[in-house]
């Protein structure tokens, strides 16, 4: 009888232990000032669009992490860093492209982020910040080639007031554009159905020849 009371006793001593591993787990995504400053300062040194590095978690840090998830060959998401994720990324020397890339622009709407991948030269693989189609006005997915262009400021034929700098056309009136401010490259969809980029990526873009009959993949979905 002694030893049954015992043995319940540890039972019940070690269900709680077994109900809270998950528990503890979440408890590990909740890091340190120190420990996010880090991981923004890996991320940045990456070359990977990290915003503001100043320890604080948010849309533009989630989209680094995605994209570090991406080109690590993981299972992509915007997910807050586990500890595993910390050591990892302080691991990390260089980033490569999938092998579901193409040569050309590389759009991931889950990450909000492109990916320019082109043999020959000396850095093969950028990484760029996106903002695309909003809820009813998202982004068509698809390979896509660049048609038309233009070399300046140009103004939405459907939206008045909707100015597009060296705006690239790959899908109708889908194109990749700057704005009138690089902080409406939101680190969520915001646009009408283009993907809007910073200016200085857009100019990045012409200088390298990309135009008319480049390529650009645009794949995954958002999920808030």
């Amino acid at each position: 009888m002694k030893k049954l009371f015992l043995f319940s006793l540890a039972f019940i001593t070690l269900v709680p232990l077994i109900g809270t591993s998950s528990a503890v787990a979440v408890t590990l995504t909740s890091l340190t000032k120190i420990e996010t400053l880090s991981m923004e300062r890996t991320l940045h040194r990456l070359k990977i669009p990290t915003g503001k590095v100043d320890g604080v978690i948010d849309g533009q840090t989630r989209r680094a992490l995605c994209v570090w998830r991406e080109l690590s060959g993981q299972d992509f998401h915007r997910s807050l860093p586990t500890r595993t994720d910390l050591y990892e990324i302080s691991k990390t020397e260089i980033l490569f492209p999938t092998t579901n890339m193409s040569l050309g622009l590389n759009v991931n709407l889950k990450c909000q982020s492109a990916v320019w991948i082109q043999e020959d030269v000396e850095e093969p693989v950028k990484v760029f910040k996106v903002s695309s189609g909003r809820a009813t006005f998202e982004t068509i997915p698809g390979s896509f080639k660049v048609g038309w262009l233009i070399d300046d400021w140009y103004e939405s034929r459907t939206y008045p007031e909707g100015w597009m700098y060296r705006p690239q056309f790959f899908n109708a009136g889908q194109a990749i554009h700057g704005s009138l401010e690089d902080s409406m490259v939101h680190s969520y969809p915001a646009s009408h159905g283009c993907l809007r980029m910073v200016r200085k990526d857009i100019d990045f873009l012409w200088s390298i020849g990309f135009g008319r009959g480049s390529a650009i993949k645009i794949y995954e979905k958002w999920v808030p």
